[in-house]
């Protein structure tokens, strides 16, 4: 059997809230083990390396694929990923606004749905590139999201989100 203590895992969510919900939200994913896999800082700027790039442009289809969310501001930072996005609106099966939201739809959903993808290009890539599979992990196991609550809050994030790559502090240097 599994025990949450063992681990020390513990849940951050709202007990009982729906992470379907319309609303604004603020996702941070780490790497794994913090390592610098998307790039570089240089003068307070993010030079995204081609895992970098395959971070970004995986963030952008999640808007393509997902029709009830909308896309805020975003960083990809050497090994972390900072995000806001707008769940729009919830449809069940019948396209029914409001009624039912499929477990599809949710914060966790979307967060995973993106990793997954991010992982697979990744995969696809040091095939293709280095001809050899990528048998490292990409993402630290759980991510962090926060609900905006008020338009105050919203603005404050999207400065911290921008101003990122000035204030960067390197976790872990690459060899």
């Amino acid at each position: 059997m599994y025990n949450n203590n063992l681990y020390n895992r513990q849940s951050y969510r709202f007990n009982g809230y729906d992470y379907a919900s319309e609303g604004w939200y603020f996702i941070t994913i780490s790497t794994h083990e913090k390592q610098p896999l998307f790039g570089k800082i240089i003068d307070g700027e993010m030079h995204l390396n081609c895992l970098g790039k395959i971070v970004h442009n995986e963030w952008l289809n999640t808007e393509k694929i997902r029709n009830n969310i909308s896309l805020n501001k975003f960083v990809v930072m050497p090994d972390h990923f900072h995000a806001i996005l707008e769940i729009n609106f919830s449809k069940n099966d019948n396209n029914e606004i409001g009624v039912f939201r499929s477990t599809s739809q949710t914060i966790g959903a979307i967060v995973r749905g993106f990793k997954g993808a991010v992982t697979k290009q990744i995969k696809i890539h040091h095939l293709q590139e280095y001809n050899c599979e990528f048998i490292g992990k990409v993402w630290q196991r759980n991510y962090h999201d926060r609900i905006i609550r008020n338009e105050q809050e919203l603005s404050r994030i999207k400065k911290y989100i921008v101003d990122n790559p000035k204030k960067y502090k390197p976790k872990k240097q690459m060899p």
